[in-house]
């Protein structure tokens, strides 16, 4: 299975959701016409706010895609993302925010990264230095 690891923008921070979409859509294609011979599973942060992940997971299921999320403890304050029990990966790892991106990071054999902040540009720094390949993008 190729799991393709979505970080970027969430809720509470203001994005150009268009945009971030369109971009998400364009790299979840270049990614999917790579690997056409592999199931894939895109994997997030868990929760089902409006974030990059978010998109990420509908575009997933859209396709026929399996979804899987790894978050820390904070987000059983959330709405989380249905996740089946059938090839959906779905873990807690540590307290805080930050905590599940070693385990996150492992779990990908490529990375989108949309904007956001330091948590998804370290994510993406963790991903580089694993030689896991990247895709990043900003939103004007």
């Amino acid at each position: 299975m190729f799991v393709i690891g979505v970080t970027g923008y969430c809720q509470p921070t203001k994005f150009n959701r268009e945009e971030a979409w369109e971009l998400l859509n364009k790299a979840l294609n270049e990614l999917a016409n790579k690997n056409k011979n592999e199931s894939i599973l895109v994997l997030g942060g868990l929760t089902d706010i409006p974030s990059v992940h978010q998109a990420a997971y509908y575009m997933a299921r859209r396709r026929g895609w399996n979804v899987g999320g790894i978050a820390c403890e904070k987000a059983k304050e959330f709405v989380w993302f249905p996740m089946s029990t059938d090839g959906d990966i779905l873990k807690i790892v540590g307290e805080n925010w930050g905590d599940e991106s070693e385990e996150f990071v492992s779990r990908c054999n490529a990375l989108i990264r949309i904007g956001g902040g330091k948590h998804s540009h370290n994510e993406s720094e963790m991903a580089k230095a694993k030689g896991i390949p990247v895709i990043e993008m900003e939103i004007k």
